[in-house]
């Protein structure tokens, strides 16, 4: 029968293979006629196949018909098929969500991740920074127009690129790079492409460099100056000084409190720059004289920032003036953006960032707009005469977030942000296509397709009956299956850094079965200024409402939701806690936290840096020791060697993500895997009880440990500990059986030692 059978499949085959090379048959989509059972070779796209040919034996489907998938479209959706195949697990079913298994760890997503920013182009070398957590600090990245990649900055903790104020801290010249050096507060300038030291410009001292802008006819760089929460506009020397040591840079304008975006004219005659006092930023203009003095400053802009210079010498900036961000020019009353949505305005931001503005070579204006406050980002291209704005990329490569874009003298576009379904990185255009190049991912291995969420914004009755909007992350891993009426528990993220949370770390959630939901920005200009003046409590109830619609959509679980708050937020999540909210449990991260601090009511974790104000740990102390006394779990960990502000270096973020991993999965009653790793002494829960709720309970006491067992869960928690006399391990004699022999004392604690072993 076996051979019968053998002989069969054969004849079956040869067919087969025949009908293929007559063209009577292909693979099909929808077939009429199956091989049940039969493994047979994938056929290539030419008429004379092969069956076999390849190594790996595919199954596929047939039919008998002249119309259908061509075989070049079944092979795509057979070599999909069998990719899905293979991602599938046999224990698809069983695990709870925020209980399934990830390769995404915390590791991979801090450690072994990166930062990246402000990307510029040079001719057609491509430029960006780079923050690596494993070193601590900031690099220059250069790529040359060949392929070759390489490190900019001099290796070693002397050198950072960066500045004390908002800003660019570099910006890059025919080969020749100027950088702000975040050790000594000086400002130095390199050779691109050669490893030699850099050579200082300016003295070192408390002090940083920020917004560059080259002025090459008169031999200076334009820059703002910090010192001390003041900034200055002022020129520094390029001239050759031989031997001397650099002197301190001219001073141009001692304007308001914040200083920023000097930019020079094509003509070098006029110079504009933003002006920030009293919370409104102002756009400003002077003349330059032929010393390089600003004469004449006048206010060009109300509510403006980025100005930029079109090649034709005409000054362009960002407006809020009518409301939302759009895209002016001086001397006109209307925006250059006609054509964008209700929802919709140019990413304008604080004004103190990358521009989101730049010119190509035939004054094509490209921008960068932002939906819902933050929720969705497109880089549109805009018609100077018609002033309607084009998407650019399509659907396919389309921009899901972006930090910063540059244009070369050749028209090459430069972007550091994230493309749909990948993780942030440095990306390319080249001239004339639509299609982009990744130059740098922020991530060494990429997370798979099966893993990895993609965002949705939702919209919700806020603050004041302001429309408020949150970026939700629903949760994705296609190796478990969602049981019948199953409800995610969810991580809200609010505060400093919500809209920038890099998409690889709320993957860290999404994989493990949470959904994760940050806050972006406000849409508008009213909008903005009410949720500025807000309270942390009414900014609480804000989050909560959006919390609330969330599982009223059924998006969320309402019994599982948690609230943690960065920085200014830090305050707002305490508020979300107290009595009557409905988060089960939240985080207090970094920054600084009220002195009055509300009084909590749930399960709370405080993380903070060592070198954090004497205020701000004082706060969180009270924080914890007041929830830690309520017998709510708890649990409060100090960084050592982290800097104030929020967590930069790898391993302070893969702390931070163990920590709250542990603390939500012991908060919510999750089964969720835990790294081994996590220092236990550093991270210690307070009053957790991993015992089930009113389950039998035994009581035994080892080597003066007084622990408590579930009956039923076979947990175990340490209830006290008494320490023990020595005696009682080394009794000199035995007053109860002097005359005890060895197998007396052994057949007396054989029921402790079994005990033990149970345990």
């Amino acid at each position: 029968e076996s051979a019968a059978r053998m002989a069969g499949r054969a004849v079956l085959l040869s067919l087969v293979a025949a009908m293929v090379q007559r063209g009577d048959c292909y693979l099909a989509g929808a077939p009429s006629l199956r091989t049940a059972g039969l493994r047979v070779g994938a056929i290539s796209a030419g008429r004379a196949n092969v069956l076999g040919r390849q190594g790996r034996r595919l199954g596929f489907r047939m039919q008998v018909e002249n119309f259908g998938d061509s075989p070049n479209d079944v092979l795509k959706w057979t070599k999909e098929r069998d990719t899905v195949k293979q991602e599938e697990s046999p224990k698809m079913q069983g695990k709870a969500m925020g209980e399934w298994d990830t390769p995404i760890t915390s590791r991979s997503v801090t450690v072994e991740a990166i930062e990246l920013s402000d990307v510029r182009w040079d001719g057609g070398d491509v430029y960006w920074l780079e923050y690596r957590p494993t070193e601590g600090r900031t690099v220059i990245m250069r790529r040359s127009d060949d392929g070759v990649e390489r490190t900019v900055t001099p290796n070693g903790k002397l050198w950072d690129v960066g500045s004390s104020g908002e800003g660019s801290p570099y910006t890059v010249s025919s080969g020749v790079v100027y950088f702000s050096n975040k050790v000594d507060g000086a400002l130095y300038t390199q050779f691109a492409a050669f490893e030699v030291e850099p050579v200082p410009l300016t003295p070192s001292g408390d002090t940083g460099y920020s917004h560059l802008d080259l002025d090459a006819a008169r031999e200076r760089l334009v820059c703002v100056c910090n010192t001390k929460g003041a900034s200055t506009l002022v020129a520094v020397s390029l001239a050759d000084q031989g031997e001397e040591a650099p002197g301190a840079p001219a001073v141009l304008l001692n304007g308001g409190s914040v200083l920023a975006a000097p930019r020079i004219s094509p003509d070098l005659r006029r110079m504009a720059w933003v002006e920030v006092s009293e919370g409104t930023s102002k756009v400003f203009s002077a003349k330059v004289s032929d010393e390089g003095l600003l004469e004449d400053p006048a206010v060009v802009a109300q509510s403006a920032a980025h100005p930029m210079w079109s090649g034709m010498g005409v000054l362009h900036y960002a407006s809020e003036a009518a409301g939302r961000w759009n895209v002016m020019e001086e001397g006109s009353s209307e925006p250059l953006l006609s054509n964008l949505e209700d929802d919709e305005e140019v990413f304008g931001g604080s004004g103190m960032g990358p521009s989101p503005v730049s010119f190509l070579p035939d004054g094509t204006l490209l921008c960068l707009t932002v939906k819902g406050g933050g929720a969705a980002q497109s880089l549109v291209s805009v018609d100077p005469l018609t002033r309607e704005a084009t998407l650019v990329g399509g659907k396919k490569s389309r921009v899901v977030s972006a930090e910063s874009l540059s244009v070369s003298e050749d028209g090459n576009v430069g972007l550091v942000g994230s493309l749909k379904g990948a993780p942030s990185a440095v990306s390319a255009m080249a001239v004339g296509t639509e299609e982009w190049v990744e130059v740098r991912s922020s991530v060494e291995v990429k997370p798979r397709v099966i893993y990895t969420s993609e965002t949705r914004s939702v919209e919700f009755v806020g603050l004041g009956k302001l429309p408020g909007r949150l970026l939700l992350y629903p949760p994705r891993n296609d190796r478990f299956q969602v049981a019948l009426g199953d409800t995610p528990p969810l991580v809200l993220w609010i505060g400093e850094g919500s809209c920038s949370v890099a998409r690889h770390e709320a993957w860290y959630w999404t994989s493990r079965g949470f959904a994760f939901a940050a806050m972006p920005g406000a849409l508008g200009r009213e909008e903005r200024a009410a949720l500025a003046a807000a309270t942390p409590e009414e900014m609480a109830k804000h989050a909560t409402a959006g919390a609330q619609h969330l599982a009223k959509e059924g998006l969320v679980n309402r019994e599982k939701m948690c609230v943690f708050g960065a920085g200014g937020g830090g305050a707002v999540a305490a508020h979300a806690l107290v009595q009557g909210m409905p988060f089960a449990a939240g985080a207090c991260l970094w920054g600084e936290m009220e002195s009055s601090v509300p009084v909590v009511a749930k399960p709370i974790a405080v993380l903070h840096g060592a070198a954090d104000s004497k205020e701000t740990l004082e706060a969180a102390r009270k924080v914890h020791a007041q929830v830690k006394e309520s017998q709510e779990l708890c649990v409060k960990v100090e960084v050592p060697g982290a800097s104030q502000g929020a967590f930069r270096r790898g391993k302070d973020r893969t702390l931070m993500l163990d920590t709250l991993l542990l603390f939500v999965s012991r908060a919510l009653k999750l089964a969720t895997v835990v790294p081994a790793d996590l220092d236990d002494e550093l991270v210690r829960l307070d009053n957790f009880d991993p015992l089930l709720p009113g389950e039998p309970r035994s009581y035994i006491v080892i080597d003066g440990w007084e622990l408590e067992v579930g009956r039923t869960s076979e947990e175990i928690r340490e209830v006290g500990y008494e320490p023990v006399d020595p005696a009682a391990y080394f009794p000199e004699e035995r007053p109860d059986r002097p005359t005890g022999t060895d197998m007396d004392q052994e057949e007396e604690e054989t029921p402790a030692l079994q005990q033990i072993e149970w345990l």
